[in-house]
């Protein structure tokens, strides 16, 4: 996009806001210094802003695909528009480090004042970023944001600890095409893949793959079909009640299950074999393979399969638990033979 192709006056109203935030974050002596690079982010930043502003408004049923309403009227750009501004300050202003975090974090403040939005100048957003509402969602430092991504209000992309944190990357990476909805939290340095779905209120705190849509239902549940929006995955809930694995929902017999680790890899030496199946509830017990020397790893997950479409419950009720009896219960008679050879 050329930016002389753009309405002049989208153009001068962004230009003009970038002005008042550099003259509100810069001295007189900051400004003169960095003169040349002054207009190299007026240039690099505006031509960034306005993809922004476009993609908003192409997005935002009530903004009546104005952009310009978005730029003058809408505090959630505000907090972009700070945020680009600290970004390029952070990397390609010729000032002592210390020097332009003071200036970057006056800006992104200067934002986060007028939105309720925290975005860390550092973290890296690709373009045509859009916020929506936006009050109370945070982007930590070490965060990485693709291109065409969605974010509502509440939104936390944050690190798992509290205080204390490592200085190394702690927070997620975020693919292209990805919506995030409100008040969601995705924690620790995990990957998020292209054009996956995040529903409202979910907490995630592993990867999730591309084309994926991840919900609250009873228990964390991951989905991936064609139409990430729409999956037609069925079942509700799964949990361990005894010794046996149940699914719940509709269609549920007709899964195919694979118990997963915390990487989402196949765990080698267990088996699911379907023990009592209706309509709406399916009942597995998990074997273990003798001749194979296993680990029951510190997280187990279930894929479930049906004409192509993936569904991935995290952490399901009693699962760990139940796999880590059984490898004992295994494992004991095992050994027991074993020394009863050698003596």
């Amino acid at each position: 996009m050329h930016i002389n192709m753009v309405n002049g006056d989208l153009l001068n109203s962004i230009e003009g806001r970038m002005l008042n935030e550099l003259q509100a974050c810069f001295t007189a002596h900051e400004l003169e210094r960095c003169g040349d690079n002054i207009n190299d982010l007026m240039l690099t930043v505006c031509c960034e802003l306005v993809l922004d502003a476009e993609a908003f408004a192409a997005k935002d049923p009530s903004s009546h695909n104005d952009p310009l309403l978005i730029v003058e009227s809408y505090v959630s750009f505000q907090a972009v528009l700070s945020y680009r501004i600290a970004h390029f300050v952070v990397n390609n202003f010729p000032l002592r480090r210390a020097q332009k975090m003071n200036i970057a974090h006056k800006l992104s403040g200067r934002g986060k004042l007028a939105s309720g939005i925290d975005i860390h100048p550092s973290a890296k957003i690709g373009s045509r970023f859009v916020i929506d509402h936006g009050f109370g969602t945070v982007i930590g430092e070490t965060c990485v944001i693709g291109d065409d991504c969605y974010i509502l209000n509440g939104v936390i992309l944050g690190s798992l600890g509290i205080s204390n944190n490592p200085q190394a990357s702690r927070h997620p990476r975020i693919g292209n095409n990805v919506e995030v909805g409100a008040h969601a939290r995705i924690l620790g340095p995990v990957s998020i893949g292209d054009a996956v779905f995040i529903s409202p209120y979910s907490v995630v705190v592993t990867d999730v793959p591309a084309q994926s849509k991840v919900s609250i239902v009873n228990q964390l549940l991951i989905q991936k079909d064609s139409n990430a929006k729409s999956p037609s995955v069925q079942p509700l809930l799964a949990y361990v009640k005894g010794d046996l694995l149940h699914i719940l929902g509709i269609q549920a017999k007709e899964y195919s299950l694979s118990l997963l680790d915390e990487r989402l890899a196949l765990i080698e030496g267990f088996s699911l074999s379907r023990i009592y199946s209706d309509r709406a509830i399916v009942e597995y017990a998990i074997n273990c393979d003798h001749d194979f020397v296993y680990e029951v790893p510190s997280q187990v997950n279930l894929r479930l399969c049906r004409k192509g479409a993936v569904s991935y419950f995290m952490r399901p009720v009693g699962l760990s638990e139940l796999m880590r009896r059984l490898m004992v219960a295994d494992v004991k008679p095992r050994v027991a033979q074993f020394n009863s050879v050698l003596t």
